[in-house]
């Protein structure tokens, strides 16, 4: 119960006790014990810092990944996470998890690198193409897939050629299944093969009107071939199976600001922003959106109350400098920098920027 009121996580206890609170809860339990018992489990203010992208969280989290007595489900959960941290011990993280004993361990630092640049994708990943399990050499397959493979050695494209081929195989065996339709999509768009890609994204929604992922990603491709027009109406058709989904409303925003319909954009940036604000990218860019309309105070109260909900989001907090900035508001400017360089205290360019603001 301490941990629920601390984090908001459930408890047994209040599962039956379902008429009092987490406080009433905890209070009781130290009123038997004399103090508050401490679990076994002790990763849930790591997992919980990592997803509310707190500022320590990696640092909360590195000890919990580098100690093979923790379960792996835990470890594999933070590594996962830790994709979306800035934090510079990432990588060293990263290069451990590829040689885990645990093949979860593995396949987590394998979707924990799908945001970083190709080189490192390339290093970390392209042994693994040779692991003992097959899903490790899948999903390291899956994430080289779209890396032109054209001046890579005999062997080296051979293991990736064999990976490729594995996880397709995996996924037309699950093809009555959306998600694997979806994920057939996804790599042969990657792979250059168009038809096919929308081809597997039609199927998905033919076996699942109401599967989001499949109108999102469909919809990027035809952007790609320069049919933004078609990308919108899928969309739109989207919302209409599914109208609450944040991540339809955010896609369709996206797409009206390249057609530079930017008052109906900002409409469905808002709605994503208010469907799920746990997900700062969501607030981010509808801020941005409300910025680039001259709205610069809803853009700042926007990105503040983001702010409040995730205090480590480094896009966040570098949008509430740079347009406090360029709004005059040298003061919350210096004041929200400081937050980012507590956390990058060694950034040469928070550095020169904290000057300048102080000149």
């Amino acid at each position: 119960p301490d941990l629920s009121v601390k984090l908001g996580t459930q408890n047994a206890f209040n599962n039956c006790h379902d008429k009092e609170s987490a406080l009433w809860a905890a209070t009781k339990m130290e009123e038997w014990y004399g103090k508050q018992p401490v679990g076994h489990q002790i990763f849930a203010s790591a997992v919980h810092a990592m997803r509310k992208q707190l500022p320590a969280a990696f640092d909360l989290s590195q000890p919990l990944i580098a100690d093979s007595e923790q379960p792996a489900i835990v470890r594999a959960t933070l590594l996962g996470l830790s994709g979306q941290s800035a934090h510079p011990g990432v990588m060293a993280a990263l290069r451990e998890a590829v040689k885990d004993e645990d093949p979860m361990v593995r396949v987590s630092a394998l979707l924990a690198m799908e945001s970083m640049e190709p080189l490192s994708r390339v290093q970390l990943a392209f042994p693994l193409l040779e692991d003992d399990a097959r899903v490790v050499r899948m999903h390291a397959a899956r994430l080289l897939a779209a890396i032109p493979a054209g001046d890579l050695p005999a062997r080296q494209k051979s293991l990736l050629d064999a990976g490729i081929q594995e996880y397709v195989d995996a996924q037309l065996f699950n093809a009555e299944r959306p998600e694997s339709q979806v994920n057939l999509g996804g790599i042969y768009a990657d792979l250059g093969r168009i038809d096919e890609a929308n081809s597997a994204y039609q199927k998905a929604l033919q076996l699942q009107p109401k599967f989001a992922p499949a109108y999102i990603n469909q919809s990027q491709l035809l952007n790609r071939q320069n049919r933004l027009d078609e990308a919108i109406s899928l969309l739109e058709k989207g919302i209409g199976q599914v109208p609450d989904n944040a991540a339809l409303h955010h896609a369709l925003g996206l797409a009206l600001v390249r057609k530079k319909d930017v008052k109906r954009a900002l409409g469905h940036l808002s709605r994503a922003a208010e469907i799920e604000p746990d997900v700062a990218r969501y607030s981010y860019v509808y801020a941005i959106g409300l910025q680039s309309t001259g709205d610069i105070s809803g853009a700042i109260l926007e990105l503040e109350q983001t702010h409040g909900r995730h205090p480590g989001d480094t896009d966040v907090l570098l949008a509430l400098v740079t347009i406090n900035r360029d709004a005059g508001n040298n003061s919350s400017a210096l004041r929200y920098l400081r937050k980012l360089k507590k956390m990058y205290p060694e950034n040469a360019g928070l550095l020169q920027m904290e000057q300048q603001l102080t000149r």
